[in-house]
């Protein structure tokens, strides 16, 4: 009987860990200058999202090329960086079932024209997440 219970238990909990999502988000500059790290943290949590990592760091342009490298031939990437490299950000990986299109809801779309974010500050947001290539929110 305990045996059963184990087993059933060892797969709800395998089934369950790979249910889980997770996403990984910066608060730009511009986003941190305005003080939006809590309200943005805020908006996850009440959510039920977990957080699972927080970094307050201000990137090296070094360290922005290597993230970005996959951008390098884009006509905007001197101004990405430039533009990241100018104050402090702060990544984020939020965990939870759904927090991908969550976030994506939260944050809004690449283009703000197409979106209607509730999170109004989702402009200040970069969003990197398993199903999708990085969005860059103007």
């Amino acid at each position: 009987m305990i045996c059963t219970l184990l087993s059933i238990y060892s797969l709800f909990s395998r089934a369950m860990a790979d249910a889980r999502e997770r996403s990984f988000i910066m608060i730009k500059p511009d986003g941190v200058q305005r003080g939006l790290v809590g309200k943005i943290i805020k908006k996850f949590e009440q959510k039920g999202f977990k957080l699972v990592a927080l970094k307050f760091v201000w990137p090296s342009e070094d360290l922005l090329r290597q993230h970005y490298a996959d951008l390098s031939g884009f006509s905007f990437f001197p101004t990405l960086i430039k533009y990241m490299s100018s104050g402090p950000v702060v990544p984020m990986v939020w965990e939870g079932l759904g927090v991908v299109k969550t976030g994506r809801v939260l944050l809004g779309a690449t283009n703000p024209a197409d979106s209607a974010p509730e999170l109004s500050e989702g402009i200040y947001v970069f969003r990197l997440d398993a199903t999708s290539a990085m969005d860059l929110m103007p």
